[in-house]
C-alpha cells in the first residue's frame, strides 16, 4: 500500500529537522532522525495498515520514539496526516 505525507505532516518533518539541526546544533543526528522516521512510517503501514491504535472512527496512530504519527488509511492508501511530540499530542 503507497504511503503518502500530507502537507501537514511534512510541515511537521520540516519543524522537527529545524529543531534537531538548529535548536540542538546537530544537523547530522536531524537527518538520521527523519530518515528514520519515514522509513518506519512507510514500511510498516505499507505492510501493515491497520497496526495502529485507533484515536478515533477515522484515524490511526503509531509511536517512533518520543513522536506520535497519526493516519487514516484509505482504499488504496494510507495518508500521514500529523507527526506530533508526545507530550504535545492528544487524541484527535
Amino acid at each position: 500500500m503507497k504511503v503518502i505525507f500530507s502537507q501537514k505532516a511534512k510541515q511537521s518533518l520540516a519543524d522537527i529537522y529545524h529543531y534537531i539541526a538548529v535548536v540542538n546544533q546537530a544537523p547530522e543526528n536531524a537527518e538520521k532522525f527523519i530518515d528514520e522516521l519515514t522509513k518506519t512510517a512507510n514500511d510498516l503501514l505499507s505492510l501493515f495498515p491497520n497496526i495502529g491504535a485507533k484515536a478515533n472512527k477515522t484515524t490511526r496512530y503509531i509511536v517512533h520514539k518520543k513522536y506520535v504519527i497519526t493516519y487514516r488509511v484509505k482504499k488504496e492508501e494510507v495518508l500521514i496526516t500529523g507527526i506530533y511530540r508526545g507530550q504535545n499530542w492528544r487524541k484527535v
